[in-house]
């Protein structure tokens, strides 16, 4: 997989399940920089399904000079993670995320954690639909200082690019660049 990331010259966030030693599975997030290193991983915390056992370490980690925080789906539903993530230096928080409308549906989270941190939240969430949930009203948003300044949620999986910069933690595309696949 590594080899295959190194191609994009991008730092990219693989959201999969990993198989820990003794067997259980995690609901794991690697980030694998744009020479094809893993860089580091991080565990969902606030396990809600019966698949996956939960993480236990809580650490931004370093992508181009930049400490990212990751909140895997319900991690960012209260704020002690989040803000953890923060107190350890996190500038950015990026949550991948398979959190459908409905019943039990995201109503500000991802808002709420950007206004208390004051950090950019970058939100990748699903699309499609399994036997409990449909996903294809589940949005995908980069927020900031609690606002969302782009949003997309389609009736097809897709590809969202923007550009961001790192230094001022400004968003930089007016849209996202959307290759449906």
């Amino acid at each position: 997989m590594s080899r295959k990331l190194k191609n994009l010259k991008s730092t990219v966030f693989l959201g999969c399940p990993e198989k820990g030693s003794n067997g259980e599975l995690y609901n794991s997030v690697f980030v694998i920089d744009k020479n094809g290193h893993l860089l580091g991983k991080q565990r969902k915390i606030s396990v809600i399904d019966d698949w996956s056992a939960s993480g236990d370490v809580i650490e931004p980690i370093k992508t181009d000079n930049v400490d990212v925080g990751i909140m895997i789906c319900a991690d960012a539903y209260h704020k002690e993670i989040a803000n953890n993530l923060f107190e350890k230096g996190a500038k950015i928080l990026i949550a991948p995320s398979s959190w459908g409308p409905g019943l039990h549906g995201p109503e500000g989270e991802w808002e709420q954690r950007s206004l208390e941190t004051g950090l950019p939240v970058i939100v990748c969430n699903r699309t499609g639909e399994d036997e409990t949930v449909r996903f294809w009203d589940a949005e995908s948003m980069i927020i900031k200082n609690g606002v969302p300044l782009l949003a997309h949620k389609s009736k097809q999986s897709a590809i969202l690019t923007f550009e961001w910069d790192l230094q001022s933690m400004e968003l930089i595309s007016p849209y996202f660049d959307i290759d449906y696949i």
